[in-house]
């Protein structure tokens, strides 16, 4: 029987045709055929309903899902978006952690018939096993706490394991972060000195999602511009994974602060009594 602790238990070795991150295609394998550009969507306070419940800004049908159009129960409505907000960004860490690994692999096999003296292959070598290891072991630290929020959450939506695996597993295999669908309200805009201190760590959260996500993009060109120009030679293509590896490890910076971003903002809503009405915007 599926349990919330072998759900979706690996992200598989399906080749992560689009690595989505903050709404944004970031990545795609060296082996596949092509690159997804990134784009940031757009957000605007007006997109977000100024008197819907706070979940609704999440636009994520699954926590509408687990939540429900009227919970009796605000805090287990809040827990419930910490829940869903955490087991997504461990996915997608879990998912990250584990491709590097295999790109190691790959890189492996590229040392074994590059053009390298014996101790320098060996020590190569060395280098890539201990890499690869430190990989499995953290994919296994990010897929056990994404299980146990998973766990957390079927408990707290009163779900089967079969039903939360239905409704969760489509939007962890694409690789889906929280994103909250309006914009931070002016530091200063608050009276009370609790909420105005939310707001500026959500303004400091934001920043720090911003600069993750642009050095994402950066590190996208500079993989993309090392893979289109198709190289034949071991070592020009150990620099490609290289590059893609780097792309990975910030990828899951970017899922660090697209998470911390969403609890800043649930940590705002809740400080403002839960609607979306009540930041002024």
């Amino acid at each position: 029987m599926t349990t919330p602790s072998t759900l979706v238990r690996r992200p598989g070795r399906r080749a992560l045709a689009a690595l989505c991150l903050a709404g944004s295609l970031l990545a795609a394998r060296p082996d596949a055929q092509a690159a997804a550009p990134a784009t940031l969507p757009a957000q605007t306070a007006a997109s977000a309903a100024q008197d819907a419940p706070w979940w609704q800004g999440f636009r994520d049908p699954v926590l509408l899902q687990l939540i429900g159009p009227a919970p009796t129960a605000p805090q287990r409505a809040a827990a419930t978006a910490q829940a869903w907000i955490a087991a997504q960004v461990f996915h997608v860490q879990a998912a990250t952690t584990h491709e590097i690994g295999r790109t190691a692999r790959t890189e492996q096999r590229l040392v074994m018939n590059a053009p390298l003296d014996a101790p320098q292959r060996a020590a190569r070598l060395a280098q890539l096993a201990s890499r690869i290891e430190a990989a499995e072991a953290a994919a296994r630290e990010r897929l056990d706490r994404r299980n146990e929020q998973l766990e957390r959450l079927a408990t707290l939506a009163a779900m089967t394991p079969e039903a939360l695996t239905t409704l969760v597993q489509e939007r962890l295999q694409a690789l889906s972060l929280p994103q909250f669908d309006a914009e931070a309200p002016p530091a200063g805009s608050a009276q009370d000195d609790g909420v105005a201190g939310e707001i500026r760590r959500l303004i400091d959260h934001e920043r720090r999602a911003a600069l993750a996500l642009a050095a994402a993009k950066e590190l996208q060109l500079e993989y993309q511009t090392l893979k289109a120009a198709d190289p034949q030679e071991p070592e020009a293509q150990l620099e490609v994974l290289q590059s893609y590896e780097r792309l990975l490890l910030q990828g899951q910076q970017v899922a660090a602060a697209s998470g911390d971003l969403a609890m800043a903002w649930l940590s705002l809503l809740q400080a403002h009594g839960g609607r979306l009405s009540a930041l002024g915007r």
